[in-house]
């Protein structure tokens, strides 16, 4: 809870005493070294935490033990335990560390899963077959993680390709159905990596995409396996996977700048434009089911130059915080428009911060910042729609 609510100290410092009460604890032991802030005071905090963090990943490849039955399970509930998904929001290139994270990870593997980690052969062309194509993740449903793949499968050529779709995530909706309805298998085999693999194998996939790797921790550890010939990673979360198993890093070409494989160890892939398809079934969902908001349904000043800031809090890096009060300065009537996260303390610890930035020009940031609260999926696109 203490990490979550980004009181990295007190998190800290509760690891070690339940180290130190159990030496055994291996989830409190990983999770220690892959601590990281959710949202930091100043730019001088992230290069801090980051040198703490090269430093926990030295320790996990010292302590790594993996002769006997038990340390190979202890160290699987380390890497089960959590992930490293605030690294990627430092800004900085990562791929040296995801390296070093990635290298561990497929130690643990190549120990606990021998069987999964032999390379495998392209199957030979059957006179017309179709290649297969697996699409695995904890977020087929309505989550960024995974639902931007859906316009790739609505929109492949049907002759030529043979989509299985292998979601391993507990929760099932509406896009859930989405996936079931555009691709030519779907498994739904939650949290049980053993069953997942075996399953993918038994398919003999040509092709296995992740959408994401680094917010889940089980497809970090199964992408470390070789469960089809060519292994691949996409956007979803995105920074390289650090994995000699996975081949290509499926990104598009309007969002790299032009030295983007120094950021990656997989051979990047830059599809054309935003490499994005949205169907006509989404739009009409947003235009036809959603009831267009208002301003004053969210609070919103009627006569306000509105500025969505619409990601969250912990994508705001504080050594870009001036922007804010520089538009200000050329718009007095601009108003800046922020969605909290779920931990009053972050959300105030972002602001503290915000009016620093305001205070250097002699602006207050009260006059200027709104921080609304999380929206539903509705009303978040109805959000949008105002702005």
């Amino acid at each position: 809870m203490q990490k979550t609510q980004g009181r990295t100290a007190e998190a800290y410092a509760s690891y070690e005493r339940a180290i130190d009460s159990d030496p055994g604890l291996s989830e409190a032991f990983w999770n220690m070294q892959r601590l990281l802030p959710v949202v930091y005071d100043d730019e001088a905090q992230i290069h801090a935490s980051r040198e703490r963090y090269t430093a926990g990943l030295v320790r996990l490849q010292a302590s790594l033990d993996l002769e006997s039955r038990e340390a190979r399970r202890r160290a699987l509930r380390g890497l089960l335990a959590s992930t490293n998904f605030y690294l990627q929001y430092q800004g900085l290139n990562d791929r040296e560390l995801q390296c070093s994270y990635g290298g561990i990870v497929e130690a643990v593997m190549e120990r606990c899963y021998p069987q999964w980690r032999k390379p495998l052969t392209i199957r030979p062309s059957s006179g017309g077959g179709k290649i297969r194509v697996g699409y695995c993740s904890a977020y087929l449903r309505d989550h960024n993680g995974a639902n931007w793949v859906l316009g790739w499968l609505r929109h492949r050529n049907l002759d030529e390709f043979e989509i299985h779709c292998y979601h391993i995530g507990q929760k099932c909706d509406a896009v859930t159905q989405m996936f079931r309805e555009n691709c030519d298998v779907m498994y739904h085999l939650p949290g049980d990596l053993n069953t997942v693999c075996r399953q993918i194998v038994s398919d003999e996939l040509d092709i296995l995409v992740y959408p994401e790797l680094g917010m889940d921790p089980l497809t970090m550890l199964m992408a470390a396996l070789r469960l089809a010939p060519v292994q691949c990673v996409g956007w979803g979360h995105p920074v390289t996977s650090g994995l000699s198993t996975v081949k290509y890093w499926l990104s598009s070409d309007g969002m790299e700048p032009d030295n983007a494989q120094a950021h990656y160890l997989e051979r990047l892939v830059r599809l054309p434009n935003m490499a994005n398809c949205y169907s006509t079934r989404q739009r009409d969902t947003l235009e036809n089911e959603i009831s267009r908001g208002t301003r004053a349904e969210f609070g919103l000043p009627e006569n306000a130059v509105l500025y969505f800031c619409s990601q969250s809090l912990f994508k705001y890096l504080p050594q870009y915080d001036y922007l804010w009060p520089e538009i200000a300065l050329r718009v007095p009537n601009a108003r800046f428009v922020f969605l909290a996260i779920s931990s009053v303390h972050l959300v105030k610890r972002f602001m503290a911060r915000v009016e620093r930035a305001f205070g250097k020009y002699n602006l207050r940031a009260a006059d200027y910042c709104i921080m609304l609260n999380r929206q539903t999926p509705e009303n978040y696109l109805r959000l949008n729609q105002v702005m």
